[in-house]
């Protein structure tokens, strides 16, 4: 984990090679920005002391070239707030739990296999409800020279559903683009239909935010996608998700929130083309425990019981508050007005 490492360290092994970081602090063009006019020079680096900041996400990441400090990372997750939560713990039972699966059929998107996430959901022994994951299961693609690639994917899906005793109207899939071809095949394949098909592109919804929120969702998240994924926090902070897979935490935690974006008074996830560059994978355990989190909601009609945070770890009116103060910055990271000094050390403590 990133708590491990300091800002302060140059250089630090990993289980595949050797790590050399490069403060922007201390690049060569703070003291002679005339033979180095291309790299970092002390005015900019000064300037974005000042506005936004020292504390700001943007200061550590375009000048210290380092991942903030816990608590000004823009992610729908972090780890204190798994460990806060339990998102880790099993849970304990007080009756015998429904299973529903989340589907993302990857290989659509360039990738080899897809993901079926299962969840087991009910009355945990604290009396509320919990949704604990079970273990991800890859599906890998297979080619036969007497069977459809999408018939034996289905086949496959028909198997592992059987397997965990998870019925077909308990099921989610991410449907977006063509991949609705894929639902109607397998509930071809099931002999049964009930499928809830989930789709990641488009605007956000009507729905209310949460159950004390009745705003609208597009009042607070530009897309769906980002509302789904931002839902998915909300449960989070109602202490709700259990056992979540490593890597699905980790994807939570490094798919970024952009304040950037056109209407910059919405939140914005990161696009999944971004994540792919920058990270080098995509997050579809992730994306399949926020289509199984769909079933849960709309199939099983299970809400958060209070909203103690809002999504992620900031509260709705803590998201609007960022997102104006983000509006008046430019495209380089500099304010459009002299003289303005925010201070962001009210949120520190704050756990996006």
């Amino acid at each position: 984990g990133w708590e491990k490492l300091s800002s302060e360290l140059e250089e630090w092994k990993t289980p595949k090679g050797h790590t050399l970081y490069f403060d922007g602090l201390k690049s060569p063009g703070v003291d002679d920005p005339d033979k180095y006019p291309f790299l970092l020079t002390k005015k900019q680096i000064d300037e974005m002391r000042i506005d936004p900041g020292e504390d700001s996400p943007r200061f550590w990441t375009m000048r210290r070239g380092f991942m903030p400090p816990d608590g000004i990372i823009w992610s729908i997750l972090n780890e204190k707030t798994i460990q806060q939560y339990h998102v880790r713990d099993t849970a304990i039972w007080s009756s015998q739990p429904t299973m529903v699966a989340g589907i993302d059929p990857a290989y659509s998107a360039g990738g080899d296999k897809c993901i079926l996430y299962p969840a087991k959901v009910g009355m945990s022994n604290t009396g509320e409800y919990a949704i604990e994951f079970q273990e991800p299961i890859g599906i890998n693609l297979v080619a036969k020279k007497d069977q459809l690639m999408i018939d034996t994917l289905c086949e496959n899906i028909k198997h592992h559903l059987n397997a965990i005793g998870c019925t077909i109207d308990n099921v989610g899939m991410d449907c977006t683009g063509n991949q609705w071809l894929l639902a109607d095949a397998l509930e071809k394949t099931m002999g049964n239909t009930g499928i809830h098909r989930v789709k990641f592109s488009g605007s956000a919804s009507d729905e209310p935010i949460s159950i004390q929120d009745k705003r609208p969702g597009r009042d607070l998240y530009s897309n769906y996608v980002t509302e789904l994924w931002g839902r998915f926090g909300l449960y989070v902070q109602n202490d709700m998700i259990r056992n979540l897979d490593e890597e699905a935490c980790k994807q939570f935690c490094t798919r970024l929130l952009d304040f950037s974006s056109a209407d910059s008074r919405k939140v914005t996830i990161e696009s999944k083309t971004i994540l792919r560059e920058r990270l080098g994978y995509s997050p579809d355990e992730a994306d399949a425990a926020v289509v199984a989190l769909e079933v849960v909601r709309k199939g099983l009609n299970i809400l958060p019981m209070s909203n103690k945070g809002g999504v992620g770890s900031f509260a709705e009116d803590e998201w609007e508050e960022l997102a104006e103060i983000e509006s008046e910055y430019n495209e380089d990271g500099f304010s459009d007005q002299d003289g303005i000094e925010e201070d962001f050390s009210d949120w520190n403590e704050l756990n996006v």
